[in-house]
């Protein structure tokens, strides 16, 4: 199930007005961003009462879900209760989109509710017959499991659910193994590693999250467990000199190449560079066995193996949990 979502399609902005703080360049004035609306429904919301507002407010691979402070209905305009992580622009260029959760004004589908906190009620249009249904209420604001300084600790086919943090967190320590777990239906990321050495993240299944799957801390990584700035990594791959110490002013780019996109709209923003000749972008059958079943493994005959050279088939079978 899920908050309820204002008409159930996405909204977009009329245009910002306020930027508001950029906390990822460590901006901390926490100033939150207001734009204006179209359309007359977010009028009837009671912002007072708890509304909130899911969208893509800056960049398409980055959503986030912020308070209504205030709906001006003369003016057509909403402020924000805190700022966006990335502040309030135009990031990329498709238009700036969000959806309104937590509106008791527009439930009207089955598995949707509303929290009404001032009365400590939920309204739930219960997806079915509720007769021996599971119904959870997640309070807990903190990881699920966490890890500090822990060694040798191996978690193996558990689930892991219902927090309003990350699931499970691993905070330095050596060599604890997540193995074969699900973790599902929460609020931050599902799995979150910081610090530390020799840990590893094997064969778990992450969905339902609010804010992504698994963040490893990449460059800590680099740094810790493979030290990239010495040989004999710099003396094999002469293009990593450098790689963490960028020259102020010179734009980094990402280079994409043998890769297969169907049937999407923008194909690379920000500061990915893709080749033409390298990559293909479709909104036609690449050849699937039976995409409309689900079934993406590519034919023999496949046309992307003719489009782009050096492409190959993406190894399904091998992917995900692998089961007796």
């Amino acid at each position: 199930m899920s908050p309820l979502r204002f008409d159930n399609r996405d909204l977009f902005l009329h245009r910002p007005l306020e930027s508001g703080s950029r906390p990822r360049d460590g901006d901390q004035r926490g100033l939150a961003g207001s734009f204006e609306y179209s359309g007359d429904r977010p009028a009837r919301w009671r912002a007072a009462e708890g509304v909130w507002l899911q969208g893509y407010w800056c960049y398409d691979w980055y959503d986030e879900v912020i308070r209504v402070a205030a709906i001006d209905p003369t003016s057509h305009r909403i402020r924000l209760a805190a700022p966006h992580l990335y502040s309030l622009m135009q990031g990329n260029p498709s238009p700036r989109r969000y959806r309104a959760l937590n509106v008791l004004e527009e439930l009207d589908q089955p598995g949707e509710f509303v929290i009404d906190r001032p009365a400590g009620r939920l309204y739930l249009w219960p997806p079915g017959d509720l007769a021996g249904a599971r119904v959870t209420l997640a309070t807990l604001d903190a990881p699920v499991v966490a890890l500090r300084g822990a060694a040798y600790i191996t978690l193996q086919g558990f689930v892991v659910e219902a927090g309003l943090d990350n699931g499970i967190e691993v905070t330095i320590g050596t060599a604890c193994e997540l193995v074969g777990c699900e973790v599902r239906n929460l609020r931050r990321l599902g799995i979150r590693v910081t610090g530390g050495s020799k840990h590893r993240v094997e064969s778990c299944d992450l969905h339902h999250t609010g804010q992504g799957g698994q963040d490893c801390f990449f460059i800590e990584k680099l740094r810790h467990e493979v030290d990239i700035t010495k040989p004999p990594y710099t003396t094999r791959y002469p293009e990593l000199v450098g790689y963490l110490d960028p020259l102020v002013g010179v734009p980094r780019v990402n280079h994409a190449r043998l890769n297969l996109l169907v049937r999407c709209g923008e194909v690379s923003g920000g500061n990915w560079c893709l080749d033409p000749e390298a990559n293909w972008s479709t909104n036609n059958d690449p050849g699937f066995i039976d995409g409309p079943k689900g079934d993406y493994r590519l034919r023999r005959d496949a046309p992307v193996f003719k489009r782009v050279a050096g492409f190959k088939s993406v190894p399904f079978g091998k992917m995900g949990l692998q089961r007796p």
